[in-house]
């Protein structure tokens, strides 16, 4: 009888995707596959990848499409399963010089979305620059075919070639490159290979954690035109084996002396920080929440010339130590809507946040506890943010003392209705409004995306779909 595979101690390895059929192709990779379970009951598959004189420990969290969910939900992975090294593997569309089947191991990441509406879009490029020692890496396995070999099923007569460089990402599916969109990426980010919708995201959440590695993986699966019928003819599934292979030949290769050995951070503070996140937001949903607003007796508190307001979280059970392979769950909603309240000031009384002060800045560098403001077309970690209003088309964001976004605004009676019928989506209009509308807060965890309509010759709103809960 063999001996069971065990990790090595210090190498564990978080992959993310998008799509199932991104996740499908990592887990063809690892062995003893098995799942653990998030007390707020996200799911990740664990499974072991051996390679050479090491094995890898690797978790696969499938957190679906768009920037600002897969932030989150990269954020909340890494601070449980402690991670030396995060791969966002899957599939994008192609640029320049690529093709499809072709592997692209990313660089840089640029939030295209990212810039300033006046009389056209302004950009104003960000980026997050992937982690040093793992671009290093991917040049040196790029330089190689050995890769190819660990390619599920067979290349299908390809030989398909690894590019080292930028790619861009916001929350447009590009599939005509007579668009607007693809015009402008073109003009304005001329060195980008690809494109695609949750590395942006990806790369502000790793990045916000020092102790963790990360790079953006990508198989080519169309050339923008014609993408349906690449999809169709399955070339998602292709792209996705051929990025899935090259990120395990990477880490397969990737040394213990960086890596192994070394203890995990505590997460006992991030599991409290999280558990008191969850309770207060579950807590609030619809008008319920006003009801508790009396029985608060907030201690102000004074930060510089900051006044802020501290909430008592409800009091979570304690956990005993998790069995082998999985995490206990409480009984817990994930988080909720909040409000809708009758005036900003009781809603930020709920929040217990304080206003922002300071220059320029971007929503994942705002202190936690505060309040800034962002333009409509880029509601993601990585908008830029203003402390004050500057348009009447501006949205408030409160970052809970958690680290949580939480998009302010106004909705109608019908709206305010439908949330209680559970409705998938709504309309956002920024600030407060009349009396016959009510403030709302959604965390940006629950925003599957969102569509700039105008309202009339000067004012805009913000339709939000919603995700399942």
């Amino acid at each position: 009888m063999s001996p069971r595979l065990q990790p090595t101690p210090g190498l564990r390895a978080l992959i993310v995707t998008a799509l199932q059929v991104e996740s499908r192709a990592v887990c063809e990779h690892l062995s003893s596959l098995g799942e653990v379970e998030h007390e707020a009951g996200s799911i990740y598959r664990r499974g072991l990848f051996a390679a050479k004189d090491r094995c890898w420990e690797v978790f696969v969290a499938e957190v679906g499409t768009n920037n600002p969910r897969t932030a989150y939900e990269t954020e909340r992975a890494i601070n449980k399963l402690q991670p030396k090294v995060a791969l966002l593997v899957g599939v994008a569309g192609g640029l320049k010089d690529v093709t499809v089947g072709a592997v692209v191991a990313a660089s840089e990441v640029y939030n295209y979305d990212s810039g300033k509406e006046a009389e056209g879009f302004r950009a104003r490029p960000r980026g997050s620059e992937c982690s040093a020692p793992l671009v290093q890496r991917a040049r040196i396995d790029a330089g190689t075919s050995q890769w190819t070999n660990r390619v599920k099923d067979g290349l299908a007569g390809q030989q398909p070639k690894v590019f080292i460089g930028p790619i861009v990402s916001g929350e447009k599916v590009i599939a005509n490159t007579n668009s607007p969109v693809y015009r402008f990426i073109r003009s304005v980010y001329d060195d980008a290979l690809a494109t695609e919708m949750e590395g942006s995201g990806f790369m502000v959440a790793a990045r916000s954690n020092p102790g963790v590695d990360a790079i953006v993986i990508r198989g080519i699966s169309d050339l923008i035109d014609e993408k349906a019928r690449s999809d169709a003819g399955g070339s998602q599934e292709v792209a996705s084996r051929h990025a899935s292979a090259f990120a395990f030949e990477m880490l397969s290769n990737l040394g213990t002396t960086r890596y192994a050995s070394a203890a995990p951070r505590s997460s006992k503070t991030t599991r409290l920080v999280w558990t008191s996140a969850l309770a207060i937001m579950g807590t609030v949903l619809g008008y319920s929440a006003l009801n508790r607003v009396a029985s608060i007796q907030p201690a102000p508190t004074t930060l510089g010339s900051l006044q802020q307001t501290r909430i008592t979280p409800t009091q979570q059970p304690q956990l005993a130590p998790p069995s082998a392979g999985r995490i206990q769950r409480v009984n817990q909603a994930r988080p909720s809507l909040v409000g809708p309240a009758r005036t900003i000031e009781q809603l930020r009384a709920l929040t217990a946040v304080s206003l922002a002060t300071g220059s320029t800045t971007t929503l994942s560098q705002l202190d936690p506890g505060h309040i800034a403001f962002i333009q409509p077309w880029n509601i993601s970690p990585t908008a830029e943010a203003t402390p004050q209003r500057t348009s009447r088309n501006t949205y408030e964001v409160h970052r809970l003392r958690t680290g949580q976004f939480v998009l302010i605004g106004s909705i109608s009676q019908q709206d305010a209705v439908g949330i209680k019928a559970g409705t998938q989506s709504l309309n956002l209009q920024p600030g407060a409004k009349p009396s016959n509308e009510s403030i709302i807060g959604i965390p940006f965890e629950m925003i599957r995306s969102t569509q700039v309509q105008r309202t009339s010759a000067e004012s805009q709103s913000v339709h939000v779909e919603l995700t399942d809960p």
